[in-house]
């Protein structure tokens, strides 16, 4: 689970009642330099009940994006934030400013929400007891680490579209900002060399209080990964490696045991030295 991934968020548009609420303030994460970027935060937030009916269930959405500021012009953040945009909410936002895209795409996904639900909650007479209409949407991204080249990324979302029970994943983008692409794990670990970074994930996993609760078979070096000051995290979402009831599992391995295996030209590898 990783790169091109596509969010739900949902809201109220243009007729329907809604309320939304914005900001968009500067991020002092990294200064306007060829290795880090300077980025900014949009935040949004809406409501949009079954028919315009308050007393009828409703979909739910706030998102909050922290991308590069859309000030800077240069190629570099140009492309940092197109890939963002992708990343977060699919194709066809390149080029927008944050609160466009995040407006466009709630429009989109109200839309689909009218068109689903209200088609079955038209002939029933209970409607407001159906629980499970109330969708939620849950999106933030965060900046883990703005320097040395490289700006890795989290996406934490919660979804409920019917059923037992909603979805919380944690998703993470390490983007080399020089040659503006993401990096792969090829990328940063030797060749040959997994086996052993994976051994000192399970480690980690085997001496957690509920480490009989995962299935290590599973367990692998995932794509899946952030890099911080102090180490390489990785993450592991619900259904993956343990039941759902254990939520997203994290795992960190510190630089000086992961450095043996870390490419040494690797753009990783500049946060170490």
């Amino acid at each position: 689970m990783k790169k091109g991934l596509f969010f739900f968020i949902a809201a109220a548009v243009l007729s329907v009642p809604a309320f939304f609420s914005c900001s968009k303030t500067g991020n002092g994460s990294g200064a306007n330099t060829p290795d880090s970027l300077v980025l900014e935060t949009f935040s949004d937030s809406a409501t949009y009940h079954l028919f315009g009916n308050p007393d009828l269930p409703a979909i739910k959405a706030c998102i909050s994006l922290t991308a590069p500021s859309g000030e800077d012009t240069s190629s570099a953040a140009v492309k940092a934030r197109n890939d963002f945009m992708v990343n977060i909410m699919g194709n066809g936002y390149t080029g927008l400013p944050m609160e466009d895209a995040a407006r466009k795409f709630i429009n989109t996904c109200v839309e689909e929400y009218r068109e689903s639900v209200e088609s079955k909650a038209k002939n029933r007479k209970k409607t407001a007891e159906e629980k499970w209409m109330n969708y939620e949407t849950l999106i933030s991204t965060s900046t883990v680490y703005n320097g040395n080249g490289i700006w890795c990324y989290s996406c934490d979302s919660y979804i409920y579209t019917g059923g037992a029970h909603g979805l919380g994943t944690t998703v993470c983008f390490v983007y080399d900002v020089a040659n503006s692409k993401p990096v792969a794990l090829n990328e940063v670990f030797k060749k040959g060399s997994l086996p052993d970074v994976l051994k000192l994930i399970t480690e980690r996993i085997g001496k957690k209080g509920n480490a009989d609760a995962y299935w290590m078979e599973l367990v692998t070096v995932s794509e899946n990964f952030a890099v911080g000051e102090n180490g390489i995290t990785w993450y592991y979402n619900p259904y993956e490696i343990a039941p759902y009831y254990i939520g997203t599992t994290a795992v960190t391995i510190p630089y000086d045991e992961l450095e043996p295996y870390i490419v040494k030209d690797s753009p990783v590898y500049s946060i170490i030295r």
